[in-house]
């Protein structure tokens, strides 16, 4: 996950601490899974965001990722 990318994803506030430990957890081969871990968990909070977004402001509503990606959730 890059982190100029992670500034701009909506819902989800960064704090410095944890952009600093990601950076050096990424510079760091050993604790490279650790890096992965937190880049999944932001990614899945940017996608629960988006999810309670288009349900409570519909399609109109600002998303991180496509709408097509929510095509399940559109459904129901």
């Amino acid at each position: 996950v890059d982190l100029t990318q992670l500034t701009l994803l909506r819902g989800i506030l960064i704090y410095t601490l944890l952009i600093c430990l990601s950076y050096f957890l990424k510079r760091s081969c050993v604790l490279q899974f650790f890096a992965n871990f937190l880049g999944v968990f932001w990614m899945r909070s940017c996608s629960a965001y988006d999810r309670a977004a288009i349900k409570f402001r519909g399609v109109d509503a600002d998303i991180n990722f496509s709408l097509e990606d929510y095509e399940d959730d559109l459904k129901q």
